[in-house]
């Protein structure tokens, strides 16, 4: 099977850790928007208690939207930020596919199963790629924005009617006869 390259969002890991199942030889890109940094642990051990001593910083912190490709040999990678490893949980872990310890992570398949014809299902639903983000999540800054705007439209005219008022009564309406 041809090798091909593993698209991570590495935005989507904020809320907690994410897995992807890959093939020996497959590339792994993960971009992301927001200000990571991007560490290569070396062990499960490091990954698990987001220990960073040993870690390859591979990029510093800041958007990265063009990505940064790694080589997949087919040993469990763990990848990690470390501004909010520990309180966040900012971190993917990369599998062999068809391995029982990637069962679960996204991609994965289970070809002893589909070759017996063992009821598996489909393999785990993975989040968009990075730049695919889903329609809720997009209407999220517009929603702000014109929530900001309702405020200030609101302000604005009861600033208005505040200084009408005071105006009122530092020059009284004269009555005509």
């Amino acid at each position: 099977m041809p090798s091909k390259t593993i698209e991570v969002d590495f935005d989507r890991p904020r809320n907690g850790p994410v897995c992807f199942a890959a093939e020996a030889g497959d590339r792994i890109k993960l971009a992301w928007r927001e200000q990571h940094n991007l560490h290569r642990l070396p062990s499960r051990n490091d990954y698990d208690s987001c220990a960073f001593g040993a870690a390859e910083r591979l990029a510093s912190a800041g958007p990265r939207p063009e990505g940064v490709v790694v080589d997949f040999s087919g040993d469990d990678a763990y990848f990690a930020c470390s501004k909010i490893c520990k309180s966040n949980g900012h971190k993917v872990r990369i599998c062999l596919n068809n391995t029982s310890g990637c069962q679960g992570c996204c991609g994965f398949v289970n070809g002893s199963a589909t070759s017996t014809g063992s009821p598996m299902g489909p393999p785990p639903a993975c989040p968009p790629p990075f730049g695919q983000e889903p329609l809720e999540t997009a209407f999220v800054p517009l929603l702000a924005c014109a929530g900001g705007a309702a405020v200030l439209l609101l302000t604005a005219l009861a600033y208005y009617c505040w200084c009408r008022r005071g105006t009122a009564a530092k020059f009284p309406a004269r009555a005509t006869v």
